[in-house]
Formats: structure tokens, C-alpha cells, sequence
């Protein structure tokens, strides 16, 4: 059903977009777990596009990203990242590393203003 003019104004597309959300914080999720156990040494890898990529589709629409982002969630993503990148921010190129951690903080910040304070239990 089509109940407006926006791109995301119809049944289906909000169900697609939110899905998009959903496989996107799975890719977060694949690629923290390989952070965990250490199969991703290098600060080059997919994790902040994927961060990214959610925050810019949580920018187009704010009903939408509400449902499914959680403030919890977000925090522990950060967390998580920064505990690894530590270990792993010293091959970025000296003259980098202090822009990409200001950049790294600004995503976290922009998509933690968009999440949902919801419990722990819901994910």
C-alpha cells in the first residue's frame, strides 16, 4: 500500500529498507566477532563503512531507524571497535590516525543521536 510521496511512503519499501538495516548491523555483528578472535589485524576492513553506511540510512528516515538501532547496542559496537582498534591503529599512517579517530568518534556520535534507548534484551 502507497500512503504518501516519499520514496519510503509504501508498505514494502519500509520493509525492505528496514531489512537493509537489519543485514547491515549483521555485517557489524560478522565483523566484530572476527575482532573477537583476532582474524582481523589490520584497521582496513569493512566495520566502518558498515557504520557508515547505517548512519546514512538512518539520516533518510527518522521513523524508521528508531525501530531498530538501539542506543545499548551502538554502545557496545563502540566500545568494542575502540578496544580493538588500539591494538591495530598504529598501522594507519601517522599523519591519519589523529583525523580517522575524530572521524570514527563523529560516526559513533551521529548514530548513537539516532538510536533508541531500549533494553539489553532486545537484541
Amino acid at each position: 500500500m502507497i500512503f504518501g510521496t516519499h520514496p519510503l511512503d509504501g508498505e514494502n519499501t519500509r520493509i525492505f529498507y528496514g531489512r537493509l538495516m537489519d543485514d547491515i548491523k549483521a555485517r557489524i555483528a560478522e565483523e566484530l566477532e572476527l575482532m573477537r578472535d583476532g582474524r582481523l589485524t589490520h584497521p582496513d576492513c569493512g566495520f566502518m563503512g558498515y557504520v557508515h553506511a547505517l548512519n546514512a540510512l538512518a539520516t533518510e528516515d527518522p521513523a524508521i531507524h528508531g525501530l531498530s538501532i538501539y542506543t545499548d547496542q551502538v554502545k557496545d559496537w563502540q566500545r568494542e571497535y575502540l578496544a580493538w582498534f588500539e591494538g591495530v591503529a598504529s598501522q594507519i599512517p601517522k599523519k591519519h590516525r589523529e583525523g580517522y579517530a575524530a572521524m570514527v568518534a563523529e560516526q559513533f556520535a551521529s548514530l548513537l543521536a539516532k538510536s533508541s534507548p531500549l533494553p539489553r534484551d532486545m537484541w
